[in-house]
């Protein structure tokens, strides 16, 4: 069974080349001990020029016609980066059509500005009918804490 680790963000200037995101990406996961390597591996990471050189170098042996699939990554990354806001609005606004279909009043409202997070939207239903007919109850959906946890509130 092989394990995954989740790199993280890093520096665009850390990945200007193969070798260099290598590099960068296994000095991250080891100074944040996600991962326990050999002190052999260690010793090689420590000394960037060797081991970015050595990475650049495996990377030409490993994909001889990377022009083509590197522009092919970028068409595909690009058509990504255009179409991902639109999905996840279309998510949102389907996410609101269930709710109007139940009998339920419901508002789309951006939360955060798009600088600060794309996803910054919330989802407000409110129950219309039922036991709690006089103001309505109040749901908020779709507002999580700080730590990930969803709430919903009346």
């Amino acid at each position: 069974l092989t394990s995954v680790f989740t790199v993280g963000a890093l520096p665009s200037a850390k990945s200007t080349t193969f070798g260099s995101y290598c590099h960068a990406a296994c000095e991250k996961l080891i100074t944040k001990g996600k991962i326990t390597a050999p002190q052999s591996f260690v010793d090689r990471v420590a000394d960037a020029d060797t081991f970015i050189n050595d990475m650049d170098e495996y990377y030409k042996t490993f994909s001889p016609e990377k022009e083509d699939y590197i522009h092919s990554v970028a068409v595909w990354w690009s058509l990504r980066a255009v179409m991902s806001s639109l999905v996840e609005e279309m998510v949102l606004v389907d996410r609101v059509l269930y709710l109007l279909e139940q009998g339920c009043e419901a508002e789309l409202i951006r939360l955060f500005p798009p600088d600060v997070s794309p996803r910054g939207y919330v989802l407000i239903g409110r129950k219309s009918g039922g036991i709690h007919s006089g103001e309505g109850d109040r749901l908020n959906v779709g507002v999580s804490d700080e730590n990930g946890v969803s709430s919903l509130s009346r």
